[in-house]
């Protein structure tokens, strides 16, 4: 008996036959009932991507050369896993140190250090949140809870220098190695803050510098940071984020090519980092596409060197105060697609760092959060889980073209310094941050426990983040060092010596350059502004009339329910209690059950049949017997004349909301 394959067994069994594009098309048409696939099934993007429902086997599919499109350790065959590293989030020295010996012994790979912007010499608003260390002192105690074989990241601000100096002089003085990442990067500061106290060309040549020092010292240390983390804060696109990534990239590799160092040299120390936001597979194809691209820029360079070290970290954007246990599962889910894009390293942001100083237990959620993907779910054991995923990587590609031609774009304007001065890039972002504010107005783009089903039941976080524990100043320190003459080993001599970080900061030609900073902000805020406000207002006026609607539900509970949920999903996303009248049928149980409830805000609710004939007879004689009452109905019916509001799919629920509290009297922040 001749024996058959699996397969060719399993091929006879599944030879259905395969169905063409048109086939297709037209047997969803037919069940669409109306409107095309294109106008029905299509989604389209920030990115100017339209989603197709399927995406197949096509004769244009790209098959992209797996050492350039994976990550280092997606190829490996070894041990194969991305860095887990985690900030620590502490303000004091000591406190650093504690908590990175107790992380550090909890599974994580690299400790990420927050230095406070002071310490950075960083003009970002904010206070002084991160790492406080004011000296040599500072820097060694907090690295004492660090083991030698654990790597640093460290994001030295615009001026790489001065924290260098420090931790390379710490380091020495323990007898330690200093390595993983610290790296300045200053066209990205520049973007998020508006200005920098000293020429770009100071930063430039301190990067070279500091460059060519760890060259010579054969640190395996990265010294310069290429970064969107503001354009990503402040709601940009990912072909935004690309291309903002690719031109300052190349801004560096040029800078520091200019002043000596080959560009293998140069290209081999570069880090990038990238925000992993909420549209899942986009936020996969962005990490893929990015090294697609910055190997063709490396090609043009004329470098070896291909590979791109991704250090990606969960998107602050995305991130609520309040139900803030849900920024957990934003969180594994951003981690998620940063991992199968090929990440080198990954920082999973603690659920509450919103608005306190991260707990130990929301930051060993987020650090179990990556142990949970490397040993129980075997992400590491699938090389290039997305490869070969028709979606992913058309994806890939469509992202690739289009992030290739902005970043052209922003080369022809003169480069990615002439856009930030320009304002050209600063405003591309911000229209497309006005697209996602109006589809987070309208609840196009949800955040749950935020503009859809807010719990009100919960706790609110109310903790303030705390004022760091500054070290006492030091007695001034004559550095010896002056603009014309300071030499890398110079600052790590005079850090030796004592010199604290802004004596080093200091050591400046003071010339200050100032952009248009890109705006950032936060998905949740615009709906917690309103919260915060309606939260505020009770505890000042004690005003429970103005904070509280009432529904007037006419009809059986079966047909008014729908659109009495709809309405208190409305007002609750702003906080205001909401409360029923019950099964209604004529305008005097709508006058008695007005009279009883302690609210300044009605809304009519039923089907159509149970209050088209009631609608405007009930709404004018509201409108004239309490003419500060706000009146609303939920659905189509009633004469505009007679409502101050009509709550519908698709509304602007945000301005709907607000203008409500405001002619109430309730005093809103719009700042966030």
């Amino acid at each position: 008996m001749e024996q058959t394959s699996f397969l060719e067994r399993l091929s006879s069994i599944c030879n259905f036959p395969v169905p063409s594009d048109e086939d297709w098309k037209k047997a969803a048409e037919a069940g669409l009932k109306g409107g095309t696939v294109e106008e029905k099934l299509f989604t389209s993007t920030y990115e100017g991507i339209d989603l197709a429902p399927i995406y197949r086997r096509t004769s244009e599919d790209m098959h992209h050369r797996p050492e350039v499109i994976r990550a280092v350790w997606q190829q490996s065959k070894v041990h194969p896993s991305w860095e887990t590293a985690q900030e620590i989030f502490a303000l004091t020295p000591e406190g650093f140190a504690e908590e990175a010996a107790h992380d550090t012994a909890k599974g994580q790979h690299v400790v990420k250090v927050p230095l406070a912007p002071s310490v950075r010499g960083s003009s970002v608003k904010g206070g002084e949140d991160g790492l406080y260390v004011n000296d040599i002192e500072d820097v060694k105690t907090a690295i004492k809870g660090v083991a030698p074989d654990v790597a640093l990241i460290i994001h030295a601000g615009s001026r790489i220098k001065p924290v260098y100096a420090q931790f390379q002089a710490a380091f020495e003085q323990l007898n330690r190695p200093l390595f993983g990442t610290l790296a300045a990067d200053p066209i990205g500061e520049l973007a998020a803050c508006g200005k920098l106290g000293h020429q770009l060309e100071t930063a430039f040549a301190e990067l070279a510098e500091t460059t060519q020092s760890v060259c010579e010292k054969k640190q395996h240390l990265r010294t310069v940071l290429v970064s969107s983390s503001a354009y990503h804060e402040a709601g940009a696109s990912a072909v935004q984020e690309l291309a903002a990534m690719l031109a300052t990239g190349v801004t560096y590799l040029r800078e520091l090519t200019q002043r000596g160092l080959e560009v293998d040299e140069a290209a081999s120390h570069f880090s990038f980092e990238m925000p992993s936001g909420k549209q899942h597979f986009m936020e996969m194809a962005k990490f893929r596409a990015f090294r697609l691209l910055w190997t063709r820029v490396l090609e043009a360079f004329g470098a070896e060197q291909k590979q791109a070290y991704i250090h990606a970290c969960t998107s602050r954007w995305t991130k609520s105060v309040y139900d803030p246990y849900n920024n957990m599962l934003r969180a594994s889910a951003e981690a998620f697609a940063a991992v199968i894009g090929g990440a080198d390293s990954l920082h999973v942001s603690p659920f509450d760092e919103t608005f306190q100083v991260p707990s130990r237990f929301s930051r060993r959620v987020a650090r179990n959060t990556q142990l949970i993907f490397q040993e129980e779910s075997y992400l590491t054991s699938v090389q290039d889980a997305s490869g070969g995923a028709y979606y992913v990587d058309q994806l890939t590609d469509e992202l690739s073209v289009k992030a290739w031609r902005a970043f052209q774009e922003i080369e022809e304007a003169g480069g990615i310094i002439q856009s930030l001065e320009a304002g050209t890039l600063q405003e591309d972002i911000e229209a497309t941050a006005r697209q996602k504010r109006e589809n987070i107005y309208t609840r196009k783009e949800r955040f749950v426990g935020i503009n859809q089903y807010p719990d009100l039941s919960g706790v609110d976080p109310e903790i303030p983040r705390a004022e760091a524990e500054k070290a006492a100043a030091p007695n001034i320190v004559k550095t010896g060092i002056s603009p014309a003459d300071d030499q890398v080993k110079s600052f790590v001599e005079a850090a030796k010596a004592g010199a604290s970080f802004k004596d080093l900061q200091s050591v400046v030609n003071p010339d200050e350059v100032t952009v248009s900073p890109v705006k950032s902000w936060r998905g949740p805020a615009p709906f917690e502004t309103l919260r915060k406000a309606v939260d505020q207002h009770r505890t000042a006026e004690n005003a429970d009339r103005k904070t509280n609607v009432h529904l007037l539900t006419f009809g059986a509970l079966k047909d008014y329910k729908p659109r009495a949920d709809f309405g208190r999903g409305v007002f609750e996303t702003a906080g205001l209690t909401v409360t029923t009248a019950g099964e209604l049928n004529t305008l005097e149980d709508a006058l008695a059950a007005v009279e009883a409830a302690e609210a300044d805000t009605f809304v009519i609710c039923g089907a159509d049949q149970d209050i088209e004939t009631v609608v405007d007879e009930t709404a004018k004689v509201l409108q004239e017997k309490y003419p500060s009452a706000h009146l609303a109905v939920c659905g189509k019916l009633g004469e505009e004349q007679h409502l101050n509001g009509r709550l519908k799919q698709g509304m602007d629920v945000y301005r709907y909301l607000h203008d409500l509290l405001t002619s109430h009297g309730v005093t809103i922040n719009d700042e966030s």
